[in-house]
């Protein structure tokens, strides 16, 4: 339904560089201007190919544990290293900070923990929660050092409140064009003392917040006093399930939200440091 970019966003925050770029299909039709239909039928073919070609090797290793008489008493964990676009806000790929491309699919199979069996918990987690969360699963003790939290309790009680209050995540811009912020402007192979911009994104329950930084090469950060843009969404009443309505309105000068961004703001720096 939502085939553009959302209303009022950045153009640093767009990007034309997703897989019809890869694949040498036309590209460059911008924020406001989506794939041809039969390029997007080309790509959202492929990807429906990738899962089901995954899903059955996932299958295969279940499948092996059972033979082998291991299914009982070994943990596994499933997870990918990054979301998907497919025509959502007019992205393909990975490439934004975007709900869509920032959040990850996370399950665990944990025989001994009965009570989590078939279900879900609506606590907010990180990839870096992973290995803690294992650790104290299994009974070892993780290095002192770990970043993370462990989601073991959630085992127990799904139910429970969340553990976090946000995730972070973080992406590079380096646009060829600065008229054209949202056009060749992935960061692939780019020294990251040439980087542009970056843009730092917290998640909350109930909002995602984004800073677009002007880069500074020499202490390898975003300068907290150059703001290129900022982008605010409201994702309450998000559970997860309807990929396409959310994010679709930038709220961030809205006034109304003004005192959410200050405290999403805040959040962002205590984070990612000055």
């Amino acid at each position: 339904k939502h085939q553009t970019a959302p209303e009022g966003m950045p153009d640093i925050a767009f990007t034309t560089e997703g897989e019809a770029d890869i694949h040498g299909w036309p590209r460059g039709y911008g924020p406001n201007d989506p794939e041809p239909s039969d390029g997007q039928h080309q790509l959202r073919m492929g990807y429906y190919a990738a899962v089901t070609f995954v899903d059955e090797q996932i299958g295969h290793v279940l499948d092996k544990l059972d033979a082998m008489g291991a299914a009982n008493n070994t943990l596994v964990v499933l997870f990918g290293d990054h979301g998907w676009q497919l025509g959502e806000h007019g992205e393909w790929a990975k490439h934004t900070n975007f709900d869509l491309a920032a959040r990850v699919p996370l399950m665990f199979r944990v025989p001994w923990k009965p009570t989590s069996i078939g279900k879900r918990t609506a606590g907010i987690a990180e990839l870096v929660d992973v290995y803690p969360t294992l650790a104290e699963l299994t009974g070892l003790s993780p290095p002192p050092d770990l970043d993370g939290n462990s989601l073991a309790s959630y085992f127990d009680n799904p139910e429970q409140p969340s553990i976090k209050t946000a995730a972070f995540s973080q992406f590079p811009r380096c646009p060829k064009n600065l008229s054209r912020q949202w056009d060749e402007n992935i960061c692939l192979k780019v020294p990251r003392e040439n980087f542009y911009s970056m843009g730092y994104s917290v998640r909350t329950a109930d909002f995602r917040y984004t800073e677009w930084l002007k880069w500074n090469g020499t202490r390898l950060h975003g300068d907290w006093e150059q703001l290129i843009g900022a982008e605010l969404y409201d994702h309450r009443g998000d559970d997860g399930r309807d990929f396409d309505a959310f994010e679709n309105l930038n709220i961030a000068d809205d006034k109304t939200f003004a005192d959410t961004r200050k405290n999403l703001h805040s959040i962002l720096v205590a984070q990612f440091g000055k």
